[in-house]
């Protein structure tokens, strides 16, 4: 299951967001500094400074590759938040990580999960549909 914590990259990120602001975001969700992110995505730290004091602008793809790996997210997620594709809906965003996480596991646990994922659609379709055929109590009078 996505949590707040797996999505908080495209929840928050709104449409004025630039790269600079996002990527301070994501540092302060994980508790990073700049020398963190930088150890983690095997970045130069002046790379990661240099975004974030909007003195490089354009990341390259292998940078954003590299940061998406540190942050553990969908490189998709990355490359829209750098304006290298365009901005999506938060939906396309958690489609994004899911995938990025379901293929991780290896092609028997993926199964495993499509399968958790099938029963529990099934058995929320069920409650909307129970949810649907109760009807208010009706009363025979109208006590005060």
């Amino acid at each position: 299951m996505l949590t707040s914590r797996d999505n908080a990259c495209s929840a928050i990120m709104s449409t004025d967001m630039d790269f600079a602001d996002w990527l301070i975001l994501m540092m302060n969700k994980k508790g990073w500094t700049q020398s963190e992110l930088a150890r983690r995505s095997r970045l130069p730290r002046q790379v990661i400074n240099n975004y974030v004091n909007r003195k490089r602008i354009k990341p390259d793809d292998d940078s954003l590759n590299k940061i998406a790996s540190a942050l553990e997210i969908s490189p998709a997620i990355v490359f829209r938040a750098a304006g290298k594709l365009p901005k999506e809906t938060e939906d396309v965003d958690e489609v994004d990580q899911f995938i990025h996480l379901l293929k991780q596991f290896p092609p028997e646990v993926r199964k495993e999960i499509i399968e958790e994922l099938e029963w529990k659609l099934s058995r929320l379709k069920s409650k909307k549909k129970a949810e649907r055929g109760k009807r208010p109590a009706q009363t025979l009078l109208n006590v005060p």
